[in-house]
């Protein structure tokens, strides 16, 4: 269970620790829904600087202004999808740093695994949108981060790189398997929960914790490789 005092002290660097406020791009198609996602980030004790985009043309515009903290990607827009909008984030050359959060409905797991296994920090389904939930997508990615950044640091230090590399040549694989296989079966628990609360809310931490495992293990093979960007040559989050 994640400590309150190291959630706290990353919502505190979300905010900006003093300093200006982060900056925040929402991509909806429905103004109220991106109205909503604003009040729910208000309520969970974020301050940001909004920006908003209702089409992939607009948030290709938005994306070349600045450099966003978090970006909110919805996957219903139109005839796109929030999946094209992760591509598309992914490849600017301001937003190396950018935490991507897909919004998804009820029921769109698939959408879900494959957010998270491209490269999305987490998830959130809009029909339970709520403070505690936004808190948790924005601090638990501040908090990968900081681990990701260490282990990059120090994979050559001591036997560290040998033994993250047999690991991931044996282990990591069947590993990953397993947790899609997991996602997609508490997802179907998930789904015949009916209106249960507490079955809901069970099966989403679990599956919620198999993307991030299921990502994590991506970004540990990247790193090995010299190919995350937290350590690559061509790294963006080093940059000053």
């Amino acid at each position: 269970m994640r400590h309150d005092s190291t959630a706290a002290m990353a919502l505190h660097e979300f905010n900006g620790a003093g300093e200006a406020p982060p900056a925040v791009l929402i991509l909806d198609d429905q103004e109220i829904d991106r109205l909503r996602l604003r009040r729910v980030c208000g309520k969970a004790g974020l301050q940001p600087d909004y920006s908003e985009a209702a089409t992939l043309e607009e948030f290709r515009a938005a994306l070349d202004v600045r450099p966003y903290q978090v970006i909110f990607l919805d996957y219903h827009l139109g005839m796109d999808t929030g999946l094209d909008a992760l591509q598309i984030a992914k490849a600017h050359e301001l937003q190396g740093d950018a935490i991507l959060i897909m919004v998804t409905s009820v029921g769109q797991h698939d959408v879900i695994i494959e957010a998270m296994r491209s490269g999305c920090s987490d998830y959130i389904i809009k029909e339970e949108l709520g403070p505690e939930m936004l808190r948790k997508a924005i601090t638990g990615a501040f908090e990968r981060r900081i681990l990701l950044a260490a282990l990059a640091g120090n994979q050559q230090v001591g036997d560290l790189g040998t033994a993250l590399q047999s690991f991931l040549t044996t282990s990591a694989p069947e590993l990953q398997s397993i947790l899609t296989e997991m996602m997609h079966g508490v997802w179907r628990i998930r789904n015949s929960a009916g209106s249960d609360p507490e079955m809901r809310k069970d099966t989403l931490v679990v599956t919620r914790s198999c993307g991030e495992l299921a990502r994590f293990l991506d970004e540990l093979k990247a790193i090995a490789d010299g190919t995350h960007p937290i350590e690559g040559p061509a790294g963006r989050h080093g940059q000053g």
